[in-house]
């Protein structure tokens, strides 16, 4: 079916991790079974429906941004927007609190300024390296 819609597939491997999609304004998905069989942390009496819905709330998305696809963001936050959305995996969710939360931003906050530091200590050196830099001072 999804080779139907996309005759630019004809050739193209479809990764296993392919559940699901709304394109063309066709639904199409994999089975219950292999549904439950790739994503088995997602086991749920109503993980079927919640894929479905997973697949409404991307539209929605798309609809929010006026058909611009492109808008939609990074992968994780349309991906996590339609995951919540939807409900799935929430018995996988982690339950932090606020504060837990805000520690672990703070340690990726401070290993990131961190890097940053380290590079802007070598960086210079490096440029002063590069072929063809005394042009430019």
């Amino acid at each position: 079916m999804l080779r139907t819609i996309y005759p630019e597939l004809k050739n193209k491997t479809i990764p296993k991790t392919f559940a699901a999609g709304i394109e063309k304004g066709v639904y199409f998905s994999v089975s219950p079974a292999v549904y439950a069989r790739i994503y088995p942390q997602g086991e749920d009496p109503d993980a079927f429906e919640k894929l479905f819905t997973h697949e409404l709330a991307h539209r929605l998305h798309v609809r929010i941004l006026d058909g611009d696809e492109e808008r939609m963001g990074p992968i994780w936050f349309f991906e996590g927007f339609a995951t919540i959305a939807s409900g799935q995996f929430e018995k996988n969710k982690a339950d932090l609190s606020a504060e837990e939360i805000a520690k672990l931003l703070d340690q990726k906050r401070a290993r990131l300024l961190s890097e940053v530091q380290q590079t802007a200590q070598t960086l210079p050196q490096a440029i002063y390296h590069l072929p063809g830099i005394e042009k430019f001072y």
